[in-house]
This record gives structure tokens, sequence and C-alpha cells, in this order.
């Protein structure tokens, strides 16, 4: 893409800072700030032992930004597109079970501010949108390296109930995602993936939608998207690295 094609509107510019072990325990604090479109301040803290003996770890995160509307059906009710605030914030307590499982539960709330009050665009009965939510989370991690994996399975599930009746919004999210790694022969490898998410409820809004093309992307079609209630995702790929040190 040329310097003349880019839209200088959608530019992004910011600042990620991790801070790895900074008391000795493995304690992990991040800090998120950008700038130009869609700006943000995150802020998170984690620690893998909470308490060492019963394996529990926790995890932290506050959310500021404002996001322009990512779905082309709200964009097209409105006629245009236009710009929401959000503010989260959640507390996530796991267990680690063993080497490879561990599960979760998390609590948290979310702010959405849109300009003005459509149906759909926003889930309560005015522009604004406070949302209680609760899930559960589970995951098997058996890969060689999560980074660069060559053999090993990850699966993940979650499930998050929105709005628990209060302000009469009550609508649920529910995925799943399988990745499967295999080595064919020395460095040549297979990867199958295979994942799914779907919304279901009495009134689930436009930015809750699934999405192909921001959240998943298809290789070279990376600008189509498609958005819906439901997303069925599937790819296989075969990997070679010539350069195994820029893999």
């Amino acid at each position: 893409v040329g310097l003349k094609d880019l839209d200088w509107n959608k530019i992004s510019f910011g600042l990620d800072v991790s801070v790895k072990n900074f008391r000795g325990r493995n304690e992990n604090l991040g800090f998120k700030l950008a700038f130009g479109y869609d700006p943000e301040f995150r802020i998170s803290y984690s620690i893998p032992y909470l308490l060492l003996a019963e394996q529990l770890y926790l995890n932290l995160s506050l959310y500021y930004g404002k996001m322009f509307n990512k779905s082309d059906k709200a964009r097209t009710i409105f006629g245009d597109d236009f710009e929401q605030k959000y503010a989260s914030g959640f507390v996530t307590l796991g267990k680690r079970f063993n080497i490879y499982n561990k599960g979760d539960i998390y609590l948290g709330f979310q702010y959405v501010e849109t300009p003005f009050f459509m149906k759909g665009i926003s889930v309560s009965d005015n522009r604004i949108d406070r949302i209680l939510f609760a899930g559960l989370n589970y995951v098997y991690d058996s890969r060689d390296l999560a980074q660069f994996p060559i053999n090993g399975i990850l699966t993940s599930f979650d499930f998050a109930s929105k709005g628990l009746g209060m302000n009469d919004i009550n609508y649920n999210i529910f995925s799943f995602d399988y990745r499967h790694y295999k080595s064919i022969y020395y460095d040549l490898s297979a990867k199958w993936r295979f994942a799914v998410r779907h919304t279901f409820g009495k009134n689930v809004p436009y930015f809750e939608n699934s999405f192909l093309g921001i959240s998943d992307r298809v290789r070279g079609h990376f600008t189509n998207r498609r958005e819906g209630n439901s997303l069925f995702f599937t790819s296989v790929e075969v990997k070679y690295p010539f350069i195994k040190e820029l893999n």
C-alpha cells in the first residue's frame, strides 16, 4: 500500500508498557495509552500465584476509550459512521488444575455511551448502556511453545452473561476455540483450527455481534468483513520456516 493510499484520519499511535515480575512474585503490570483514531487508556494487573498452595491466580483490568462503530448494520441504520465511548473493568479469579488445565470466573462492568439513541445500537432504553456481566472460562493448553507451536492442542471455552436482567438487559455470549498443531516432517508442521462465537438472548446490541474481519480474519482476506449473531470459523495451514530465527 502506497503512502498516498493511506487514510491518515485512521492512524493511531501510542505507548504500550509492561512491567514484569516487579515485586519478585511474577506479578505483571501493564499500561497502554493510544492517541489518534480510537484513542484508549488501559491498565492491567496479574498475579499467577495469589494463593500458592491452592494454585489460584488473579487478574484485574480497567479500560477507557473512544471507538468508531465497527458494525456495518448499525452504520446502515444511522446512515454514517459514529463514535462511542467505552469504559470497562473486571476482575478474574482462576485456578490452575495442572500444567495443561486452568479455569476461572470473572465479574465486570461495561459502560457504552452513544451520541444518540436508536434501539439495537443501544441495548437499554437510552443512549447510555450500563452492563453488569459475569462469566466462566476454561483453557486446555498442551502446546510445546506458545509463540511458535509445532505440537500440541489449545482449546478454550468461554460463556458470559451480560446484563443479568438489570435495566431490562439480558443476553449471552458463548465462544469455543480449538487449535491442533502437529509436526509432519522435521520443520514442516500443520495447524487445524475450528472456532465458534454465538450471541443470544433478549436484546443483543450490534456492538456485541460476532465479527469476521476484525476479531477473526481469513488470511488473504483481512478486509473482508461479515457480522451476525453467529460465527463459525475453520482453517487448515501448513508451515515451513525458511529462517527459524524469524519464525
